[in-house]
C-alpha cells in the first residue's frame, strides 16, 4: 500500500521541487507588463511636458497682446508664430488657436467679441455676444482670451491612444482698458 502511495505521490513531489525553467517562464510573464510600464511612463512624461508647454504658450500669447494699446493683423500673426515656436519640438499641425479680445460694451450693456484671430480653427465673430464668467470684467473693460487645443498622438505607446489637451487663458490689458485692433 505504501509503495502504491509513493508511486502516485512521487511525480507530484518531483514536479513541485523542479525549478528548471521557472525563471524563464516568470520572465516571459512579467516582461510584457514591464515594457508596457516603461513606454507608458515615457508617454505620460511627454504628455506632462506638453501640457506645461501649452499652459505657458497660452499665457505668453495673451500677455503679449495685453502689453500693447493697439494691435495689427501683422502683430497677431507674429504672436501666433511665437506661440508655435514655444511649442517646439511638438508639431504645430495638430493644434488649434483662437486669440480674441472680449469687451464689455457700456452702450449695449453686453459682453461681446471685440476682435478675434485663429489658426487651424474658426475665429469668433466680432460683435457676437460672448458668455464670460460673471464679474471677470466690468463695463468698458476688456479681456484677452486664448483658447488652445492640441491633439497628442503617442510616439511609442500607441496603446494609450490619442488625447486632446485644451487650455484657456484670460488676461487683462496692462496699458489700457481695451486693446484695439487696427
Amino acid at each position: 500500500m505504501r509503495r502504491i502511495r509513493e508511486f502516485l505521490v512521487r511525480p507530484f513531489i518531483r514536479f513541485a521541487n523542479a525549478t528548471r525553467g521557472v525563471v524563464a517562464v516568470e520572465f516571459a510573464l512579467i516582461v510584457p507588463f514591464l515594457v508596457t510600464l516603461l513606454y507608458g511612463t515615457a508617454e505620460l512624461g511627454n504628455i506632462y511636458i506638453l501640457d506645461r508647454k501649452i499652459n505657458r504658450t497660452v499665457n505668453i500669447g495673451a500677455d503679449l497682446v495685453g502689453q500693447v494699446e493697439t494691435v495689427s493683423d501683422a502683430d497677431l500673426t507674429d504672436i501666433l508664430d511665437a506661440m508655435d515656436e514655444i511649442l517646439k519640438p511638438y508639431g504645430a499641425a495638430t493644434r488649434k488657436i483662437v486669440l480674441s479680445s472680449i469687451y464689455f460694451d457700456p452702450v449695449d450693456d453686453r459682453i461681446e467679441v471685440d476682435w478675434s484671430v485663429a489658426r487651424n480653427d474658426t475665429a469668433l465673430v466680432a460683435g457676437n455676444v460672448y458668455a464670460l464668467t460673471p464679474n471677470l470684467i466690468t463695463s468698458g473693460e476688456s479681456v484677452i482670451m486664448v483658447n488652445y487645443e492640441y491633439t497628442y498622438t503617442p510616439k511609442y505607446a500607441t496603446f494609450l491612444g490619442g488625447m486632446t489637451i485644451t487650455e484657456e487663458a484670460f488676461l487683462r490689458p496692462r496699458l489700457t482698458l481695451r486693446v484695439v485692433k487696427t
